[in-house]
């Protein structure tokens, strides 16, 4: 029998399909870190291993709902390797297994802080996600950033450490990056040369805080980052767009494609 109600009738007849639709995936609200700028009500919380068949069922009525081609899950926390190596393997071939006899194709992609990256625990199951690549966070300079152990002066060069093994074992790492007051002071080709340069990034997307999402943020004038923006955009220009720089990259996708 064919629906009547002309409201229902109306959302199916505009209901956008897509070929590519993202959901972030937050199997633990754990973290190693004790950021001040982070907006996440940390906690010990994981899913258990029994849930994951659940969840990507879930996915998968998702996906056919919205009608993509492909299901990209962007794994977040917390801090997704204070789970262990065997839960996210686990996890993984849960996923395979749900989603094995669908035309959807389903991409894992992971996002850590790489603090708890160790070659020999965690290069196999990381090779298990889609394209080999990592992505992190790290500022400049740091104003945020930090553990119980590891001071905001110490973290850059941690996190070095463990970007530098993980380059090794194959994956390419990529970055988010929140600028401060202090990253609008130093200026844009300071701030583009330490991604280029210093610390050898490719890929970098800088995100802009939310207003009031958390106390612990500097607060920054609005004047003075939209002149660093337009800097950066110059500075990019200039360069031969030598990194992948986002948001300006995306942009010129979509407008210029």
């Amino acid at each position: 029998m064919a629906n009547s109600d002309p409201k229902t009738h109306n959302r199916e007849k505009h209901r956008t399909k897509t070929s590519v639709f993202s959901v972030v995936f937050l199997p633990t609200l754990a973290c190693n870190c004790t950021c001040s700028h982070c907006f996440e009500e940390l906690a010990g919380h994981r899913l258990e291993d029994h849930n994951f068949e659940k969840i990507f069922i879930k996915m998968r009525e998702l996906a056919n709902t919205v009608g993509c081609q492909t299901l990209r899950v962007y794994w977040q926390g917390g801090e997704v390797l204070c789970l262990s190596p065997e839960s996210i393997q686990k996890a993984l071939d849960v996923s395979k297994s749900v989603f094995a006899q669908m035309d959807i194709k389903i991409e894992h992609h992971l996002q850590t802080n790489l603090l708890n990256y160790d070659t020999e625990k965690w290069k196999d199951v990381i090779s298990s996600f889609t394209l080999g690549s990592i992505s992190s966070s790290v500022d400049f300079p740091n104003v945020y950033r930090k553990t119980p152990t590891i001071s905001e002066d110490e973290y850059l060069n941690e996190w070095c450490k463990k970007k530098d093994a993980a380059e090794k074992d194959g994956f390419t790492v990529s970055v988010i990056s929140l600028p401060n007051p202090e990253t609008l002071k130093l200026g844009a080709k300071r701030f583009y040369k330490f991604y280029e340069d210093e610390i050898g990034i490719k890929n970098v997307q800088v995100n802009l805080p939310f207003p009031g999402s958390n106390e612990g943020l500097k607060p920054l004038d609005l004047e003075v980052l939209t002149s660093f923006m337009i800097d950066l955009y110059d500075v990019w220009i200039a360069s031969g767009r030598t990194l992948n720089l986002s948001p300006f990259q995306a942009m010129e996708d979509r407008f210029f494609r």
